[in-house]
């Protein structure tokens, strides 16, 4: 593991402030947000009954449902329970009132974004404690994410920018997908 020297901070901050950088942000960013990301895996990995131990290793789990049939699968099924868990927290933490109790029904169509806005999750008043609304305020102009929630689009349009999306397609079964399937936030 490389040791990140004080020179090296100058550096990635010299160029973030130059627009000179290239951020690439992780789903960890946006899941250290809205939950404890150990529990999220363990869960899903219960919920979708995989065989072995995940440790931290999400992407293991999205492999395991992605060979079993449709590429998409895995992406659909990790939205959708990321909102069911999301929802399960703020029922079990009582953060919520009656009537976002009945978004149940409404799961199916919601984003995750949309959801977490209606639950008040994250709770990150304090700009310096959001690392995507920091990022947002850089002169930057090209961010890339590994995520697909649109924490980081909703971020940038906060931010009073207007945000390009582009979808890398890595398998050429995707292509051939709508782009609407691919920017589906179950």
């Amino acid at each position: 593991m490389a040791i990140i020297t004080k020179q090296d901070w100058r550096t990635i901050v010299r160029r973030a402030r130059d627009g000179k950088l290239l951020p690439i942000i992780g789903d960890q960013v946006i899941g250290q947000l809205l939950y404890d990301r150990r529990e999220l895996i363990q869960a899903w990995s219960e919920d979708i009954d995989y065989p072995l131990n995940p440790g931290l290793n999400l992407s293991q789990l999205a492999q395991f449902l992605s060979v079993q049939g449709d590429p998409l699968a895995a992406k659909e099924e990790y939205l959708y329970f990321s909102k069911r868990y999301l929802l399960k927290l703020a029922l079990a933490n009582r953060t919520i009132d009656e009537r976002l109790a009945n978004l149940k029904n409404e799961l199916q169509r919601m984003e995750l974004a949309e959801l977490s806005a209606q639950l008040y999750r994250p709770v990150l008043d304090d700009e310096i404690k959001n690392p995507l609304h920091r990022l947002a305020q850089l002169p930057i102009p090209i961010y890339i994410t590994t995520s697909y929630h649109k924490f980081l689009e909703h971020a940038l349009r906060s931010a009073g920018k207007r945000p390009r999306i582009e979808i890398c397609y890595w398998k050429n079964k995707l292509k051939a997908a709508p782009a609407s399937r691919l920017r589906l936030n179950p």
